[in-house]
């Protein structure tokens, strides 16, 4: 058998260690050069080698917020124009008052009970690969208002029948709360404002033996309203019902909502309303103390019950 010469040899070695190496390079984690990660590859390949600046963009045209500022309406903001258009996206926070509102990430929002009176914004920031983040902010232009303006201010005041031992004070400020809070009879443009004496209705903190004696209709058992009086059940009020507490979800603090805005419900006009649509929220004017039938806890007016007779 004849033998190839030693120039053959080195030149075929030669060849299949070139072959290996470029076998090698195209399979390594190298990436493209037009790619976004060539910057951090190269500082980690050559940690002395600085990565290349990022360019800016410029804003043209800031975002701008869009919608009536009103519990329960939905803002929208708009895109800022910029100089760069191709390959940009962009990520929202919306603002109360400076700090972020959980979850307030899209662009649109939902004004919430906590936003009225407070002051709305939302940031919003451009991003593009190898290029410096933008970020603007865009304001509501006033503090966000009720769903409706007052049409009439209800004056009341409180008081207690028999030996009370709840707190009248704390009482006192938590009834004022429930009137103010935006998702209750506020939002059917009733304000309430709570004086010494002479007021058209008067909310009572009650002992449960007492309840009787403000009409025959009124039980021991519950809260009542009669004529110019809400009585609201001290038992109740510390306690809630075995009705309530049953259900999936309820509080103490959502009892005395419900219990306070049902009882000044008849004082404004309403009757007893009952459950039409199992699964949905019940009527705040449905007797939630004793049952449900079917509907889910509610403490609110519905939007059918944001109309009360007294003030038509």
């Amino acid at each position: 058998m004849s033998q190839r010469p030693p120039s053959l040899l080195l030149g075929v070695g030669l060849s299949v260690i070139a072959m290996t190496v470029s076998l090698v390079l195209a399979t390594s984690d190298q990436p493209a050069l037009d790619s976004p990660d060539v910057a951090a590859w190269a500082r980690s390949s050559d940690p002395s080698r600085p990565a290349p600046a990022l360019k800016t963009m410029t804003t043209i045209e800031e975002p701008v917020v869009a919608g009536e500022p009103r519990f329960k309406e939905t803002l929208q903001i708009s895109s800022m124009m910029l100089s760069e258009t191709a390959g940009v996206t962009f990520s929202h926070q919306w603002l109360r008052n400076d700090e972020a509102i959980d979850g307030a990430t899209g662009a649109s929002y939902r004004l919430r009970a906590q936003d009225v009176g407070q002051h709305i914004s939302v940031a919003v920031t451009a991003h593009k690969s190898g290029f410096e983040p933008v970020t603007a902010t865009a304001s509501v232009a006033r503090e966000i208002e009720h769903v409706q303006d007052v049409r009439t201010t209800v004056k009341y005041q409180v008081a207690t029948r028999g030996r009370t031992t709840s707190n009248l004070g704390a009482f006192k400020t938590e009834v004022a709360e429930i009137l103010a809070d935006p998702r209750g009879w506020r939002s059917a443009g009733i304000a309430f404002e709570e004086v010494p004496s002479g007021a058209p209705m008067t909310i009572y903190l009650a002992t449960a033996e007492t309840l009787p004696s403000f009409a025959s209709i009124c039980s021991s058992q519950w809260s009542c309203r009669a004529g110019a009086n809400v009585a609201i059940n001290q038992t109740r009020w510390e306690d809630a019902t075995d009705t309530w507490k049953a259900q999936d979800g309820t509080t103490l603090a959502g009892y005395r909502h419900m219990v306070v805005n049902h009882e000044v419900g008849h004082w404004l006009g309403y009757d007893h309303r009952y459950c039409t649509t199992p699964g949905k929220a019940a009527p705040l004017m449905m007797q939630q103390s004793k049952g449900l039938n079917g509907c889910t806890p509610n403490p609110w007016p519905l939007k059918s019950e944001l109309d009360p007779p007294r003030f038509r």
